[in-house]
């Protein structure tokens, strides 16, 4: 998904990866730097709605490029 890590974040939707993926890291943000500081510019982007759409259209569009699994 992009963060500071190479956990595997799992889901059916965009949606769902993105929902997944952002309680990854909000359960990881007090155990190192790099999660807290990604979780910081996720919080940030959450007040930006056009930042927000541009990356979810973006990760959209990576999500429907995967190969089916």
């Amino acid at each position: 998904m992009g963060g500071s890590c190479d956990a595997i974040i799992v889901g059916n939707t965009p949606e769902e990866m993105a929902l997944n993926g952002g309680k990854h890291l909000v359960e990881m943000c007090d155990k190192d730097a790099g999660h807290k500081q990604d979780k910081a510019v996720m919080d940030a982007s959450q007040n930006d709605p056009e930042h927000l759409k541009t990356w979810m259209t973006d990760f959209t569009a990576k999500f429907d490029a995967l190969p089916e699994a």
